[in-house]
């Protein structure tokens, strides 16, 4: 028993303050090695107040966490992806619309001739 002890404390020997400070990534690590550590140990991990109930218990939560963060990092993803997507969709919209106002500006040359001139003075063609 005392051996079993040294082996969980050098293992799997986390205080509170360091599970909380523990990144996601990290804290799946450390309860998946918990885990791992008490499925090998089972038979006797019950005189350490690990009943089989707690250990699906806990599984069943690093489970849920690992779910949740899957989703979480998935809408992130999806949400840099939709930003990006908006800012093509701006920018195709906005050359639409330059185009057809140049198209409107020359064909209201000879009606507004001062309009068109400035239009043509204060736009700024860019060759690409």
């Amino acid at each position: 028993m005392r051996l079993l002890q040294g082996i969980l404390l050098n293992e799997i020997d986390f205080t509170a303050s360091q599970l909380r400070r523990s990144s996601e990534q990290l804290l799946i690590v450390r309860a998946s090695k918990m885990m791992e550590h008490a499925n090998a140990i089972q038979p006797t991990a019950e005189a350490l107040g690990l009943t089989v109930d707690r250990a699906v218990a806990l599984q069943n939560a690093i489970d849920t966490f690992k779910e949740k963060q899957t989703t979480v990092r998935s809408a992130i993803v999806n949400r840099r992806d939709a930003g990006e997507q908006i800012e093509a969709h701006i920018d195709e919209a906005n050359d639409i619309l330059k185009g057809k106002l140049d198209l409107l500006m020359e064909l209201s040359q000879n009606t507004y001739p001062e309009l068109y001139n400035q239009y043509k003075a204060s736009r700024e063609i860019i060759n690409r």
